[in-house]
């Protein structure tokens, strides 16, 4: 096919046209990028190019022939533009999808509370925060109990000096309200710190009762102070012992005895926005 040259350089004003419109552009447009590769790809077709950045010798000669090497050059330089677009173009994409999640956090209310894998400092660079505390700039931080945040919007907000301290915490919500038997008996505001507890509770068991007068053979009797035994005929006494041992055999109840209660669990971070 031969392209004339009033027709190419109808395409290369195009090409020049959506390429000039995307620079002038903050965000990425997929769809402008995928047109120019499109007309790219029509003008290759045109001058026999068989693919996007490599020319055949032959398709190459014939082309020079038809339009001459000034139009093949500048065709080589706007697929190379092209190219070069298409690469930024992604990486603008990237980069916006990066501030759109920043942004999402950014939106978070004052007080959330986020678990995190990454330990504060990387934490503060993902959301693009400072890596050094400051309370009246910081948006994020470690919810450890110790930093003083009274000048901060949340330490306004709520009153309270220092962040809560979830380090080794499990989060419950608050009972405030409830009057269905599981209301809060220490009646806590958000933040407030409830040591562990067992709830009230008892056991059954069942009791082994021995009447005298036991007659019946393989009866228990009394033989001896806090000794028992047995009789095959005769009366016998209610049992009595002073001491009675209880013996177990391979009995071990310390493996999974520790310094606390808790069910299985994983280790993160808690952040707090103050900002």
């Amino acid at each position: 096919m031969e392209l004339k040259n009033d027709e190419f350089r109808t395409w290369q004003q195009r090409v020049d046209q959506i390429s000039s419109e995307l620079e002038k552009q903050n965000t990425v447009r997929v769809v402008n990028t995928k047109w120019m590769i499109i007309v790219g790809t029509v003008i290759l077709s045109a001058l026999g190019f068989t693919s996007f950045f490599q020319v055949p010798r032959e398709a190459a000669r014939a082309a020079r022939e038809q339009v001459g090497p000034e139009i093949i050059d500048e065709a080589n330089r706007i697929l190379y533009g092209l190219q070069r677009t298409a690469v930024e173009a992604d990486g603008m994409k990237k980069e916006l999808e990066g501030i759109t999640e920043l942004h999402k956090i950014a939106n978070l209310p004052i007080g959330t509370i986020i678990p995190s894998m990454l330990e504060p400092v990387s934490f503060a660079m993902t959301v693009g925060d400072l890596p050094k505390f400051d309370p009246e700039k910081c948006k994020w931080v470690l919810a450890d109990g110790q930093l003083i945040v009274e000048t901060s919007l949340y330490g306004k907000l709520t009153k309270k000096k220092k962040t809560p301290d979830l380090r080794g915490m499990f989060l419950r919500g608050m009972n405030e309200g409830r009057n269905d038997g599981y209301e809060d008996p220490e009646n806590r505001s958000a933040g407030d710190f409830q040591a562990d507890a067992f709830p009230e509770h008892g056991h059954e068991t069942t009791a082994i009762s021995f009447q005298k007068n036991v007659s019946d053979k393989g009866s228990v009797y009394k033989w001896g102070k806090g000794d028992l035994g047995y009789t095959s005929d005769g009366d016998a006494d209610m049992i009595h012992a002073e001491v009675t041992k209880v013996v177990g055999e391979n009995v071990n109840v310390a493996d999974k005895m520790r310094p606390e209660t808790r069910p299985k669990n994983v280790a993160v971070y808690f952040y707090i926005k103050i900002n």
